[in-house]
């Protein structure tokens, strides 16, 4: 499986840790690479909780000395749980809090392990501003984007609940009802391969949910969508973009320059 720049840099600080410790690699050392990495949401846990790296040493002895190995297995699961195709350092905080959950619970109040959760773990809303935005170059990604057409909505409904189950349905009949519809999607001999869609409200707009089929991500499908989303927006004004429940926080800070909202 493949695994986001910052998850890389994670894992590479996992093992620089270890090393300096004269330790074998382990599980609890991704929990220290992730603390180290400090960007993005990691940033913000640094700052949130600032003395949580010097807690997880002082109780490095609570810690099995789970393979560092079993980290990245327990992170792929989690990934294809939610049908991503890139492990992201949310994964991997995700799978070492499960594997040392015993330690965890010896280190970390049960407030302090959601705020971890919550901030790491969880979809994230993103900001990003279009008062300089210039739409770039669309990738050949090998699919057709067009706005959606309301007579077409039953059938793209339908590709969303077979595709990402009911979650999103209501916000895209929403979209599906504005004149024009403010859905967009993606084609492929005729299939739909994914959509994305958003609510304006004058000088501010909420983009999301996106989604592509499994098979067809990491070819830059989403990042097309993404664009022919902020070019409308652009278009008719719109300056702030809030977006919502971001699952895949480093591609919307690679694809557009979004940033995270801080909770």
């Amino acid at each position: 499986m493949l695994v986001t720049d910052r998850a890389e840099r994670v894992m590479r600080e996992a093992h620089r840790a270890a090393t300096e410790a004269d330790q074998t690699a382990s599980v609890f050392h991704v929990l220290i690479g992730a603390l180290r990495e400090g960007t993005g949401p990691l940033q913000e846990l640094r700052e949130t909780m600032p003395d949580l790296i010097l807690a997880l040493w002082e109780k490095a002895g609570s810690f099995t000395i789970v393979p560092i190995d079993y980290a990245l297995k327990r992170a792929e699961d989690i990934a294809n749980r939610y049908r991503q195709v890139y492990i992201n350092e949310g994964h991997l905080v995700e799978a070492a809090l499960m594997l040392e959950k015993h330690a965890i619970q010896d280190v970390l109040s049960e407030e302090q392990l959601q705020r971890i959760i919550k901030l790491v773990c969880s979809p994230r809303d993103m900001s990003v501003s279009l008062r300089t935005y210039r739409q770039p170059a669309l990738k050949e990604a090998g699919g057709a984007i067009s706005r959606a057409k309301l007579q077409d909505e039953s059938r793209i409904i339908e590709y969303v609940i077979d595709e990402f189950g009911e979650r999103w349905v209501e916000r895209v009949r929403e979209c599906m009802q504005m004149t024009p519809p403010t859905v967009y999607v993606a084609e492929r001999n005729n299939r739909l391969i994914g959509f994305a869609c958003f609510l304006a409200d004058h000088q501010t707009a909420r983009f999301g949910p996106m989604g592509v089929t499994h098979y067809a991500k990491n070819k830059g499908i989403g990042y097309n969508l993404l664009h022919r989303c902020l070019q409308d927006l652009y278009m008719q004004g719109v300056t702030d973009i809030r977006i919502e429940e971001a699952g895949p926080v480093e591609f919307y800070e690679k694809a557009c320059g979004a940033g995270l909202i801080s909770k």
